[in-house]
């Protein structure tokens, strides 16, 4: 027979193995198989390869809709502006009178390729030379402080009686809200359009509410985007929706 004291320390060696064991089934418990984290990371990139795309777009969006909304504050501003101090804001605009526009809309710093075209720009389904005659726009561009440029024309109306365009007292205020460098440079995408009524020295944007002005064109003229095979202006009727909708560049593809 086992001694008391060999016997106590063969009670020591049978718990110790107990413990023992139950700590390595406690770690086999607790740790991965190679298998598990590959199926992991698998579904970790599955699930990033679905919603970044997303995220990029909604910060692309996010980010166009506040370059609209900060143009129609700069634009609604500098013409108001001019309004309260009487300026004839027809010929200032025609004329390009650079020091009194500078006056009323901070210039910016960026430089602007002389030869940037109308040519340069498509409309909203991609035609390029998009500005067919339904405006006179005044080149070159007019640089504003974040990058955006501002060009003024003079937005002409169809004449029937002898088939051709006559120029009207209506001015137009156009605003690449991302700059000339870059993409898409589509009328109702990036490219958007207001145009100041001496009628009554208010600036709106083009849009269905815009028809109220019965004696421009046609209502084919504000409807967003339009359609490219009847006009070449198709876009021009998109500023009024981008600014009300909030979800509008959301559904466009950049």
């Amino acid at each position: 027979m086992l001694s008391d004291k060999n016997n106590e320390m063969w009670k020591r060696v049978v718990q110790y193995d107990n413990i023992n064991k139950r700590n390595v089934l406690f770690t086999r418990k607790s740790a991965f198989t190679l298998a598990e984290v590959l199926i992991t990371l698998g579904v970790i990139g599955v699930v990033a390869a679905m919603t970044i795309p997303t995220l990029i777009h909604n910060y692309k969006a996010k980010e166009m809709r506040t370059r609209l909304l900060r143009a129609n504050s700069i634009i609604q501003d500098g013409i108001g502006r001019m309004v309260a101090d009487e300026v004839n804001i027809s010929d200032i605009l025609k004329n390009r009178d650079t020091d009194t526009i500078r006056l009323y809309f901070k210039d910016g710093s960026c430089l602007v390729p002389q030869d940037k075209k109308e040519g340069n720009y498509y409309n909203y389904d991609g035609v390029h030379l998009a500005g067919g005659s339904a405006q006179t726009i005044y080149w070159p561009p007019y640089c504003l402080t974040d990058g955006m440029l501002l060009w003024f024309a003079t937005l002409n109306d169809w004449n029937s009686s002898w088939d051709g365009w006559n120029p009207t007292d209506y001015t137009v205020l156009i605003v690449d809200i991302n700059g000339w460098k870059n993409p898409p440079d589509r009328w109702g995408k990036d490219t958007f359009f207001w145009f100041y009524s001496p009628e009554d020295n208010r600036v709106r944007p083009f849009g269905k509410s815009s028809y109220i002005l019965k004696k421009i064109i046609t209502s084919n003229y504000y409807a967003c985007p339009g359609n490219s095979e009847l006009m070449s202006e198709a876009g021009i009727g998109c500023t009024e929706e981008a600014i009300n909708d909030e979800s509008y560049f959301k559904k466009l593809k950049f």
